[in-house]
């Protein structure tokens, strides 16, 4: 699988908390980094090779593609309310959730 993803990269998560990393063009997949609980949002952080995950663990977290053992975050956020849905942009991870 590339370690950066490109127009054929899609991410996905699951109920049973793993994000799933596809390549279009091989249909090859990998689980990354998981949760305890639902992955409701991923998103890839522009111009990286992160994509952050939010859930129904409350949790926000940053898994780097290029590292061996991806299932080790490089970053996790505990917020107060489950995670519905993240985007970013070059400056900033966004949130939306139970409170807003």
């Amino acid at each position: 699988m590339p370690a950066a993803p490109t127009e054929q990269t899609l991410f996905c998560g699951t109920t049973n908390g793993w994000l799933i990393h596809i390549d279009l063009r091989t249909g090859r997949y990998e689980k990354k980094g998981s949760h305890s609980d639902c992955v409701n949002g991923a998103c890839l952080v522009p111009s990286s090779t992160i994509v952050a995950t939010g859930g129904d663990d409350k949790m926000i977290r940053l898994t780097d593609l290029r590292m061996a053992n991806a299932n080790r975050p490089v970053g996790v956020h505990q917020l107060k309310s489950v995670v519905f849905s993240l985007c970013a942009d070059e400056e900033a991870l966004y949130a939306g959730g139970e409170e807003g």
